[in-house]
């Protein structure tokens, strides 16, 4: 055995620097070890003491008992507890017990078991291992008393008119009835500020288990009912961890289940666990399998609510897409209608109306330019063969006098056939002039009734009938689109959205027609002047009436140099009048073409 100099040196060496000779004078004091007297009991250690439990006890073997069946439980293997009124056997079987469904709670049934006692040394327990059981169908006394406690209260009445549990989304204030410390306030607690973190809890400490247990649980009650202003608790949760049936007799209390159903705030017990059944659940308000579970029946989970909103947003984002997608179609379906009679296409086709008419004028004014020329031509065509007649005529006349003069010597014999023949070649003449100029005249009277100027004036107010007609069109068709638009608006002002925005777009729409019309109106006006312009230009009238003046051959055909000689009778055409004249002298102005812009040629007569 080491002397104390080598335990202090040990001693010096594992303890810290700090450690003075103080401290290490309190291990010089160390007992000395001191042998057991031969006289004294022996002292076992909690092995030693195990080892000899199990021994005294293994040796009980094939043993029967009889008894009420509590805390079954089948999990692999079977485990249940046989009780009395002041005894409990722990019971485990871990063979197959041969019972139909196993798993069915038999608590409160008597049964009769055959087994031997086991001592379990890491946890100190004494068990009974069971090898065979008999389960009969006769009740246990826990379970009778447990049922005639339920029975009067039923008959009593205290199982009805219990007050109704608000419902979760109300609660706001939850007050508990727990052990302090335990598990199963904690659950209850966790399970709250998880599913509804806003829910205010008010904690009424109790005991859960033992004699006074019922006493102060009625105290946690009625101090919950007087504080319910303070506290504002809309429910009251009775919770309890799972147990033997022992250890919640205390729930069994007539007296705390009769005092439960004075309370002002609904009770939820949640006592145990599956399968455990008490008076005090009885009289509750709602009864739950857990305290877990009581914390979840009375709180609204927060989560599910947020999921809910989500799939209410997706589902009204969705309707509203449709509802949109619908009106969108419909107005689309209104634009297409709107523009199949839009007054944009309908001055369209009176765009292409008047183009059209205006290409037929100008067609028919081509016809009737090459009608009036090829008249003109023919007109033409007979003057000259009537010149050439008369040229003939003289011709003629010239060689019968030659031949006359030729045949008498003497001319004053002959001289009045002479005179008579003169007189009546005038008259033939002027009897041709007038024709002539009757002819002439008939087709002056011709060419003013078929003058382009009047067709122009004609179709320039047959244009302004058709614009006029096409103005009052336009605005009855859009006054009606207006007003069938009105109607739609007013139709579906219930199933849809304002309109406002659209029938100001539709009246932008309208203000821009009418204004793209007038303009595309005036456009052509403008076009169809500067045509008739143009045409009025070129009618001889107009040049008449600048000054002009139309000389034309008495054979026919307009005066031109080098058609003329000295001694012509050529007809001068001016505006509102009509000469004839015999052309003196002729004179070509170098530099100057025949043809002229004017195809006029001036003329010097008298």
């Amino acid at each position: 055995m080491a002397d104390i100099g080598d335990m202090e040196d040990l001693f010096r060496e594992l303890l810290p620097e700090q450690t003075g000779a103080q401290g290490l004078s309190q291990y010089r004091r160390l007992p000395e070890p001191r042998l057991r007297d031969a006289g004294e009991p022996r002292v076992y250690s909690v092995s030693e003491a195990a080892d000899l439990v199990r021994e005294r006890v293994e040796v009980i073997k094939n043993v029967r008992i009889r008894g009420e069946i509590s805390n079954w439980s089948y999990r692999k293997f079977l485990y249940f507890s046989l009780r009395e009124k002041d005894a409990v056997i722990s019971c485990c079987m871990f063979r197959d017990p041969g019972i139909p469904a196993p798993e069915i709670d038999r608590s409160g049934k008597m049964a009769e078991v055959r087994g031997s006692f086991s001592f379990y040394a890491k946890k100190g327990t004494l068990s009974f291992r069971v090898d065979s059981i008999v389960i009969t169908d006769k009740e246990g006394l826990f379970m009778q008393a447990l049922r005639e406690g339920i029975r009067f209260l039923e008959d009593q009445g205290y199982t009805r008119n219990l007050l109704p549990l608000p419902a979760p989304s109300e609660i706001t204030s939850v007050g508990i009835i727990t052990a302090q410390g335990k598990q199963a306030a904690r659950d209850a607690v966790g399970t709250i500020r998880r599913r509804n973190p806003l829910v205010n809890i008010v904690l009424y400490y109790s005991a859960m288990q033992g004699d006074a247990a019922p006493e102060q649980i009625m105290n946690a009650i009625y101090l919950a009912n007087m504080r319910r202003y303070r506290d504002h608790c809309d429910v009251l949760l009775v919770v309890r961890g799972g147990g033997s049936v022992e250890d919640l007799a205390c729930f069994n209390d007539l007296k705390l289940s009769v005092y439960a159903t004075e309370t002002r705030i609904p009770i939820v017990t949640g006592i145990g666990h599956t399968g455990n059944d008490t008076l005090l659940d009885h009289v509750a308000s709602l009864k739950a399998a857990t305290p877990t579970a009581a914390a979840e029946l009375v709180t609204t989970d927060l989560r599910e609510a947020d999921a809910w909103l989500r799939a209410y947003r997706l589902r009204y984002s969705s309707v509203m897409n449709n509802s949109l997608a619908a009106l969108k179609r419909n107005l689309d379906h209104l634009r297409s209608r709107l523009n199949s009679v839009s007054p944009a296409v309908f001055a369209a086709e009176k765009r292409q109306y008047l183009s059209h008419l205006s290409q037929r004028m100008t067609w028919a004014f081509s016809g009737q330019l090459s009608e009036r020329c090829q008249e003109l031509e023919a007109l033409r065509i007979r003057l000259e063969t009537a010149r050439d007649n008369m040229r003939n005529y003289s011709q003629t006349l010239r060689s019968l006098e030659l031949r006359l003069w030729k045949a008498a010597p003497d001319p004053r014999k002959y001289r009045g056939d002479l005179l008579e023949l003169s007189r009546r070649m005038g008259n033939i003449s002027r009897d041709r002039l007038r024709e002539n100029g009757e002819l002439l005249q008939d087709l002056e009277r011709r060419l003013q009734t078929l003058s382009p100027a009047r067709c122009l004036k004609e179709r320039a107010q047959r244009l302004q009938d058709l614009r006029n007609r096409m103005q009052k069109a336009m605005n009855a068709a859009l006054t009606a689109r207006a007003q069938d638009l009105h109607e739609r608006a007013l139709a579906f002002a219930g199933v849809r959205p304002d309109l406002g925005e659209s029938r100001h777009y539709l009246e932008k729409l309208r203000s821009r027609l009418e204004t793209s019309a007038g303009d595309k109106i005036r456009l052509l006006g403008s076009s169809l002047a500067v045509l008739a312009g143009r045409l009025n230009a070129r009618n001889p009238l107009t040049l008449l009436s600048q000054g002009y003046a139309i000389v034309s051959r008495e054979s026919g055909g307009i005066v031109q140099s080098g058609n003329t000689k000295p001694g012509d009778l050529v007809h001068i055409r001016v505006l509102g009048a009509r000469f004839t004249a015999e052309v003196t002298a002729a004179e070509l102005l170098p530099g100057e073409n025949a043809a002229g812009d004017s195809g006029d040629s001036v003329a010097e007569g008298n």
